[in-house]
């Protein structure tokens, strides 16, 4: 899952130096709370080319034949995919 670091609901963007990768165990267990109220830290990259499997996102999703297209359109678009108006619109 892709989490924010500053959460949204503290004002955080969809800017992607904001957005990690999280197992959804931990994104949900964070919820809208900061690293530092929970006593949490970010763990650093093994290489510098890691994207956090962000090369699987649109792909994955469009071989799903697009769940929830609304939902994740703002997401691929915080992610600079191209997004069409058929995913805007849908949902």
């Amino acid at each position: 899952m892709v989490d924010h670091v500053v959460p949204a609901a503290q004002g955080g963007g969809n800017d992607l130096a904001n957005l990690v990768t999280a197992c959804n165990p931990c994104n949900l267990a964070k919820a809208y709370f900061s690293l530092d109220e929970i006593g949490w830290s970010l763990k650093s990259v093994a290489s510098d080319d890691w994207d956090g499997l962000l090369g699987y996102y649109q792909p994955l999703w469009e071989r799903l034949d697009r769940p929830n297209p609304k939902l994740h359109a703002g997401w691929l678009r915080a992610f600079g995919f191209t997004v069409s108006l058929r995913d805007e619109v849908a949902g």
